[in-house]
This record gives C-alpha cells, structure tokens and sequence, in this order.
C-alpha cells in the first residue's frame, strides 16, 4: 500500500493515535484517582497543617505535584491529538485520511 516520504504507511500512523489514546486512557485514570484522594485528604483536614501527620502532608504534597504533572501530560497529547500529528503527518506526505 502506499506509504510516506519516510515509508511509514496508514498502520504506522494509525498506531501513533492509538497509542496516544491509550496512554490518554490510562493517564485520566490515574488522574481521577489522585484527585479521589486529595478530595478525601481535603476534607480530613491534610492539607492545614494542624491535625495531620508529617507522612500524610507529605502525601498530600506529592500527590498534588504528580496531578500537575499529569494534567501537563494530557494537555500534551491533547496537543498531539488534535495538531501535533496532523503537522508531523503533512511534513511526512502522509496521506490527509491516515489519522482519522
């Protein structure tokens, strides 16, 4: 079948979006279950300083750091969802249907 500039065909590509979609999956995830769990840290009281232990501050902490970097991650493939590829797709010669 036909293929792109760099001999990737329509399989290669549609791969890529795939794997995009799954890692998006697994990463919403991930991110529901850290918010569950800040809410619930929340509402004991966690993130004030009075009334929770060092460990669990902590948690609450690194918890918040991971959300971040989780949501920087999905805006990411977001990106790459609906512009990323579609611009790596053109400069390859890829044909307009091979995301879809």
């Amino acid at each position: 079948g036909p293929v792109d500039n760099e001999g990737h065909d329509e399989t290669w590509w549609r791969a890529r979006v795939d794997a995009l979609k799954k890692k998006k999956a697994d990463l919403e995830k991930e991110l529901a279950a850290i918010e569950n769990k800040l809410g619930s840290y929340a509402r004991q009281g966690v993130a004030k300083a009075r009334g929770a232990s060092p460990e669990r501050q902590q948690d609450y902490i690194d918890l918040a750091v991971k959300r971040d970097e989780i949501k920087k991650e999905l805006a990411d493939i977001d990106y790459q969802l609906s512009e990323g590829l579609a611009d790596e797709a053109r400069k390859a010669g890829a044909l307009p249907g091979w995301l879809r």
